[in-house]
């Protein structure tokens, strides 16, 4: 059960919400109930999705749900469309950094980056991303 909520908040931490998937991640990594490899691999698909949701919706274009659920205002998908025309797959890398990673994959699919390219760099991204927490954390208590 815990991996289904861990998968989940991950989901909700890559896509419609601002939510701290790391806490919860760290949670279950102490608690030694799963393997670490379990553990990340459950966090970087749910996170991974989400951002394929956000990916959609802004090729959906729907301007409605990204005021809704993003508070993003039209100037600010047009910027980070614009990084995302300049940097290309390295904004869908580095798409995993709060507060700009989800305007980032929104704006991929606004421009219509190639949905192929742009899953295995956020994956990637993801991966190590949690990668590095995993790690730092299990330094840290031993």
């Amino acid at each position: 059960m815990e991996l289904v909520q861990l998968f989940f908040i991950s989901f909700l931490a890559g896509s419609i919400l601002p939510f701290p998937s790391e806490a919860f991640l760290l949670f279950l990594q102490n608690k030694n109930l799963f393997s670490d490899f379990t553990i990340l691999l459950t966090a970087t698909a749910g996170n991974t999705i989400g951002a394929i949701i956000n990916y959609y919706l802004g090729k959906g274009g729907s301007l409605f749900i990204l005021k809704k659920f993003y508070r993003m205002e039209r100037v600010e998908l047009e910027r980070a469309a614009l990084r995302f025309t300049k940097y290309g797959h390295f904004a869908a890398f580095f798409s995993f950094i709060p507060f700009i990673g989800d305007p980032l994959t929104v704006a991929a699919g606004a421009i219509g980056y190639p949905v192929l390219r742009f899953i295995p760099l956020v994956f990637s991204g993801k991966l190590i991303r949690y990668m590095l927490i995993l790690g730092i954390f299990r330094n840290i208590t031993g």
